[in-house]
């Protein structure tokens, strides 16, 4: 399974970049757990191995110690009884692209019609670094550490220090802007803790820094709009986070750009104590192209240029690559790549088409160059199937498609990336927030941008308002509001949309500010059902913060094939006090279809609705069962190469194959393991990889205990 970032993300989210193998006599960098002092430990590395550099010591979030070395001395450091785990360090990317900075998007502000404005919180914003000279930015601005060059000056890139950023300057803007934009905080402390550098790069030496120094600055939140693609726990971030929230910070991080499909949240967002946010998609207009005879309608994406679709007539296709036939007057079906892209829709554009339609695999960088053209004419996206039908229409001459809008109600954004998390099964993002056409600061001015990333900052600065609006409540009750207050989105039929899609639903400030009523963790995950008949059980606590008794009643679900539930009978809980509730749910798997069970259970404390969403996982679900997949020259020792990645579960045995990324033909079996355990694998192999170069296709086979064949894609790079 390969995943695409969907064509409105425009790479605000940060992706894992692929490892590549290392030279044997290179140092490279690591992050060692260790099992006794930091400090100690790195002066007994620096006395031992004169050719490591310890890059960071971290104590208060992370026991362990991030270094540089030759792979001969990584390998030896693996065997001291002082080291209990290592982990190879992730690069992050930022890329973000704005929409028209022409076009008034939406707000931040909107969220908060308060009279709090977070005044006295201290925010940390951990990413590409701030321009704190923004005059929206500057008086909020109190400090922060530039971990790319070890100093004091959090300042974005710079075109004069390598490609620009401006990534961390819209985050702080969303926060807690105070000029022309006004943040959901605008009276917020902002610290700025620059972990990602030119061109928007870092690792997660950098952010796990990052991390512990806001923790020992004493702030009260922090965001995090990076990740990677990885859904799995236990990465160094992840620990971190869950410590950071521990000591009472509250952590809020965006949960991802590749959606739409499921499983598709990545690392540090799964982790278990993380506020994850998703992206709620404001109202729409959404172009459309549709056949006259059958009244097929196909839905199309718009790309953030400055030229709106709105095309209301009938218009004849043409294929771009049929220069024979003129394009004025027509709607063109480009289907270059890349650049012979470009050069197709700007042809189209100067021959006088009204609108040109691409398939949605265009990538980041092929965005950014469309909009630096200054397109006259619209460009729009729709589905490989999708578009093979519009091929097919094109072949005749005198056929016209019918064009026009649609106005698409407030839903979940599409690329918003989806739980469950792998192993926890739990449902992620806890939230949505606002997260498409979001204006706020950049350097020089404002753009409006989306991601993810944006809805994030969305609830950073909520945090920020509540914990100044009621100080005498703990994080741990700020972020029980904001889940327990949150609104299920519905779709077009009036049904909720999917818990793993908007997890407890959008943010509502006003509703958690006003709470009477707290539920710790109302998301209920029941896990992987194996069993014929499995009984699994969730207890619920509820704090009720008014002078009255209230009353708790249950609604029965409507009955489904395979599960009942046992609830409480209707329970009082009394002014001040605190409730814990067990919910019992019987499943008998033989008549589960569903891979994913999900759905809402309703409770009514006197006559408020609480809506919980909950999800268990049938053992059948094809999720992606293999990740992390890495290879290494083993040091010193020619031919032989190192092999780890991250099993969700045992199989019976797994291979690696690598193919052509172009012409798809088969390269080499890279290595075969049988009786493959339980989390994190290791091995060696014996290959030739002289001549392997560049990107390869890396097909994964694994043969499950069940004796089912699963195959999987991901990308290698040599």
């Amino acid at each position: 399974m390969v995943r695409k970032i969907c064509l409105m993300i425009i790479s605000v989210f940060f992706t894992l970049l692929p490892v590549q193998p290392l030279d044997n006599q290179k140092d490279i960098p690591v992050i060692l757990q260790v099992d006794g002092h930091p400090q100690e430990i790195k002066q007994t590395i620096e006395q031992d191995y004169p050719r490591a550099t310890v890059i960071e010591t971290y104590e208060k979030l992370f026991h362990g110690i991030a270094l540089q070395a030759p792979l001969s001395h990584i390998k030896k450091l693996m065997k001291e009884p002082f080291v209990s785990a290592s982990f190879q360090v992730a690069t992050y990317q930022a890329a973000p692209v704005s929409v028209n900075t022409k076009f008034e998007g939406e707000m931040p502000s909107e969220i908060n019609s308060t009279d709090y404005t977070g005044k006295g919180v201290k925010v940390a914003v951990i990413d590409t670094g701030i321009d704190y000279s923004h005059p929206d930015l500057s008086a909020n601005f109190k400090g922060g550490y530039n971990f790319i060059h070890l100093n004091d000056d959090p300042m974005e890139t710079l075109p004069t220090e390598g490609p620009p950023t401006n990534h961390g300057t819209h985050v702080a803007g969303i926060i807690a802007a105070n000029g022309d934009i006004k943040g959901v905080a605008p009276d917020a402390d902002i610290y700025a803790y620059k972990a990602l550098g030119p061109g928007g790069q870092g690792t997660s030496i950098q952010v796990m820094a990052a991390l512990e120094r806001a923790v020992e600055d004493g702030v009260d939140v922090i965001n995090l709009s990076l990740g990677n693609s990885i859904n799995g726990p236990d990465f160094p971030t992840s620990i971190a986070v869950n410590r950071a929230v521990e000591l009472g910070v509250g952590v809020v991080i965006a949960n991802g750009n590749d959606g739409p499909d499921e499983w598709t949240i990545g690392s540090p967002a799964t982790a278990q104590k993380a506020l994850s946010v998703g992206a709620k998609q404001s109202p729409l207009t959404i172009p459309y192209v549709k056949d006259p005879l059958t009244k097929e309608k196909i839905i199309l994406q718009t790309f953030p240029t400055e030229v709106s679709w709105d095309l209301t007539k009938d218009y004849p296709l043409l294929v771009a690559d049929e220069a024979k036939r003129p394009f004025r007057g027509k709607i063109v079906l480009a289907t270059g790549e890349h650049k012979i892209l470009l050069e197709e829709i700007m042809l189209a554009e100067s021959e006088g088409a009204v609108a040109v339609i691409i398939k949605d695999d265009a990538d980041g960088e092929f965005i950014s160059q469309l909009q630096n053209q200054s397109l006259q004419i619209p460009v729009v996206t729709t589905s490989e199937e999708q578009f093979k039908k519009l091929l097919e229409k094109a072949k005749d001459e005198h056929y016209f498609i019918q064009t026009g809008t649609e106005v698409q109600g407030e839903t979940i954004a599409s690329f918003s990336s989806k739980g469950p998390v792998l192993n926890e099964w739990t449902i992620k993002p806890d939230v949505i927030a606002p997260g498409t056409n979001i204006l706020s600061t950049v350097p020089g001015g404002h753009e409006a941008f989306y991601g993810t990333s944006m809805a994030a900052p969305h609830v950073t600065g909520m945090i920020a308002v509540l914990k100044e609006a009621k100080p005498h409540w703990s994080m741990e009750q700020i972020i029980q509001s904001i889940k327990t207050t949150a609104q299920p989105l519905e779709n077009e039929n009036g049904q909720k949309i999917n818990p793993i899609a908007q997890g407890m639903g959008a943010v509502l400030l006003n509703e958690a500010l006003q709470t009477n009523i707290l539920i710790d963790e109302p998301l209920l995950s029941f896990g992987k059902v194996a069993k014929f008949k499995e009984k699994r059980t969730k207890q619920l606590m509820i704090e009720n913060l008014s002078g009255e008794v209230r009353k708790i009643h249950f609604h029965q679900p409507k009955w489904q094939k395979g599960i009942t539930w046992e609830l409480p009978q209707t329970k009082e809980i009394g002014p001040k006090q605190k409730v814990t509730l067990p919910l019992h749910l019987h499943i008998t798997k033989s008549f589960i279809s569903e891979d994913i069970f999900q759905d809402w259970l309703v409770m009514t404390i006197n006559r408020e609705e609480f809506h919980l969403p909950f999800v268990f996982i049938n053992e059948q679900e094809d999720y992606e069962k293999v990740m992390g997949l890495s290879v290494y020259p083993k040091p010193f020792v020619n031919e032989t190469y190192e092999y780890q990645f991250y099993a969700t579960e045992p199989f019976l045995s797994l291979e690696v194959e690598l193919f052509q990324p172009i012409t798809l033909l088969h390269e080499m079996t890279l290595f075969h393991q049988a009786d493959v355990e339980k989390g994190l694998n290791k091995g060696e192999v014996q290959v030739d990889l002289s001549n392997i170069k560049g990107e390869y296709i890396a097909m994964i086979t694994i043969v499950t205990e069940e004796g089912e064949v699963r195959n999987y894609e991901t990308t290698l790079v040599f």
